[in-house]
Formats: C-alpha cells, structure tokens, sequence
C-alpha cells in the first residue's frame, strides 16, 4: 500500500506540472515590458523637501515656515532658502541638491549634490538658485554623505 501512495503522488505531480506546462504558466512568450504602477500621490502634493532614508529623516528636520522663496523675472533667477535643522546628538556629512522646474513642471535644471557636515543640534540654511530664469518651482533632495569614486 506504501508503494501505491508514492506512486499516486508522483503521477498527481505529473500531471499538475504538465498542466502548469500546457497551460503557459511562467512562460511570457510576448516578452512585454514591465509596466510601472500608478503613482496615488499628485505632483501638486509632492513634498518640496525629500529625505532619502527613514534613518536620515528621523534625525533631520525643516520649519516649513523658515523656507524663503525669492520668485525671478525675466531678468533674475528665483532665490531658495531652507533651514535644516539636526535633531542629532553628533554631527552628520550630508548632501543635498535643489532641482529646478518650469512653469508645466519640465525639469530645466538638476543640481550636482553637495557636501556638508551638519553640527549636532544646530540649522544650517541650504539657498541656492538655478542658472536660468525659466524656472519657477523648485525640490531639495537631502541623503547620507558618499564618497564619489
């Protein structure tokens, strides 16, 4: 009776895997592309200011009142300012770049990061301005330090 069980089974396994075969399980013979999933958070609630890590935010912190935003003109380029303040017991290497937007939301300027050591429990004010005068929205994109090789 032990053999007809074993035999049972390997056929019922058989079968499942000829099925599973037959049927084109695993097998993506159009070889389309991934698609991406929908995005659930609007472009108008995106943050201005992203933190790369759930480590790096913990410790970091922005008064959403100390952001001063100087709008351009044609003959200007509009002027950022952000207070970063260390919630840490030690100083930290971070960098940051700002990233420079048109009036449709084109990015017309990326900035290369930054690198800069933060004092424990003090506000660094991170300003700066893009190179053109098309821009007229702007993100700052802090993270950890790394050495560039």
């Amino acid at each position: 009776m032990g053999s007809n069980f074993k035999s049972v089974g390997w056929m019922v396994a058989s079968v499942s895997a000829g099925a599973a075969v037959l049927s084109g399980a695993g097998c993506d013979t159009v070889r389309a592309p991934n698609s991406p999933r929908i995005d659930q958070l609007p472009t108008s609630q995106y943050p201005k200011v992203t933190i790369e890590s759930r480590e790096l935010a913990d410790v970091l912190a922005v008064n959403p009142g100390s952001v001063t935003v100087t709008p351009g003109d044609s003959s200007r380029p509009m002027d950022v300012s952000v207070g970063l303040r260390s919630l840490a017991d030690n100083s930290m290497n971070v960098q940051y770049r700002f990233q420079w937007f048109d009036e449709s939301g084109r990015m017309v300027e990326e900035e290369q990061f930054k690198q800069f050591l933060i004092p424990p429990r003090t506000e660094q004010r991170l300003r700066s301005n893009p190179m053109t005068t098309k821009a007229s929205d702007w993100r700052l994109q802090v993270r950890s330090a790394r050495t560039v090789r």
